[in-house]
């Protein structure tokens, strides 16, 4: 229901009912991690019923709200900690709002590569929450794709 009710919106672009939608997932997200914890996939999987909870495109969205950035950013890193939350996920959220408050990058994941200031710092980053360097994340997208190119 989170992921529906995220998704809905955004494909018609209303942006009351997105506000209003993001805001009702930031608290049944909340509600959920003081009552059961992360709803990893070990937990849930990718389908329980009419439930479909990838946490990613969520947790993005969550780095759009001031008041909820907080709360999240020091919950969801203990998630990531215990290896509930995919690193990534953790990464991107907190990337978005950098974006959104003209920080520099964290984790570079957001948005990619391109206007890193301190990429030793990135990667330091990268490291703390088990995300590969810069140029590891680069080697294995080259060899994905190389892999792809050399089954067709």
């Amino acid at each position: 229901m989170p992921f529906k009710r995220d998704q809905s919106s955004r494909i018609e672009t209303n942006y009351q009912d997105i506000t209003k939608n993001d805001k009702k997932n930031a608290e049944l997200l909340k509600w959920m991690f003081d009552n059961y914890g992360f709803p990893s996939m070990q937990k849930i999987g990718l389908w329980k019923g009419d439930f479909f909870m990838p946490s990613g495109p969520l947790l993005l969205h969550m780095a759009d709200y001031e008041e909820y950035h907080q709360y999240f950013k020091t919950k969801i890193l203990e998630y990531v900690k215990s290896g509930d939350c995919p690193p990534r996920d953790y990464a991107a959220m907190i990337d978005r709002n950098n974006l959104h408050n003209k920080i520099p990058y964290t984790y570079a994941v957001y948005q990619g590569y391109e206007n890193i200031k301190d990429s030793a710092n990135v990667n330091r980053n990268r490291k703390r929450i088990g995300l590969p360097s810069l140029k590891h994340a680069q080697l294995i997208t080259k060899d994905f794709f190389k892999k792809i190119k050399n089954k067709n």
